[in-house]
């Protein structure tokens, strides 16, 4: 009995001693975002522990071991997802929107999106500074949440927060990169802005259908369904054709 007692008694100091930093909600505020339990959170403490805190503090860790991980989980997933995506694409056309999906910019926004900015560790100086809005420090630490994600859950987790991410951003990428459907756009240019929504994605990874939808001004005007996105988005451009013309 006094065996498994003292082995409760180390594992709670473990714990104790792995995470020093952070508060405990900024944990569950993790769990919540993401929507996965931490088993180590030593993981994530560093992951979010920039090197000037670590500086200031003397401190022995840093998120860069992580975001070298994660920036390599994030760009084998990414072409991952856009090879099953975008089947109609060449190389070039998967690089243009792979660089789109992966570079600073939206990295960092995703960071803002889910409130990184929030729980990061940043020094003194850093934090005076603005560093909590910086592109770089931010998506950096996006990189290095998922490197934490991939050594704490495994490939799929990580997996399947990264697709979630590319699913969001995969329409406006598209609209940015392509004129999916010029004849639409010329038709409602006067009209206002047009936009295009993932509703939803059902069926097993291997053969998804996705439903999209497009609005003008907020409204809906037109819904398709496709195995790609790229297909959906064609069809629910069509339906709203079909639909608008009579009132163009």
């Amino acid at each position: 009995m006094l065996f498994w007692l003292w082995r409760g008694i180390k594992s709670n100091l473990k714990e104790i001693y792995q995470v020093k930093y952070m508060e405990k909600d900024s944990f569950e505020k993790i769990e919540s975002i993401f929507g996965y339990p931490l088993k180590n959170r030593a993981l994530f403490e560093e992951a979010l522990c920039h090197m000037s805190y670590s500086n200031e503090k003397g401190l022995e860790i840093s998120n860069e071991r992580l975001e070298f991980l994660g920036d390599a989980v994030i760009g084998l997933v990414v072409s991952s997802f856009l090879y099953e995506s975008f089947p109609d694409d060449d190389e070039g056309q998967m690089s243009c929107k792979k660089a789109a999906l992966v570079c600073e910019k939206s990295l960092s926004e995703w960071a803002l999106e889910v409130g990184l900015d929030k729980l990061l560790c940043l020094g003194k100086g850093l934090e005076k500074e603005g560093g909590r809005k910086n592109s770089s420090i931010l998506s950096d630490a996006m990189e290095a949440i998922i490197g934490a994600y991939f050594l704490d859950s495994g490939y799929e987790v990580a997996y399947k927060l990264i697709k979630s991410y590319c699913e969001r951003k995969a329409l406006t990428l598209e609209q940015k990169v392509y004129d999916i459907n010029g004849k639409l756009q010329k038709l409602l240019s006067d009209k206002g802005e047009i936009t295009y929504e993932l509703i939803e994605t059902k069926g097993p990874p291997h053969d998804p259908l996705h439903k999209v939808r497009v609005l003008l001004n907020g409204e809906v005007v037109g819904v398709g369904e496709g195995k790609t996105i790229k297909e959906a988005k064609k069809r629910a451009a069509k339906a709203a054709l079909n639909n608008m013309q009579p009132f163009a």
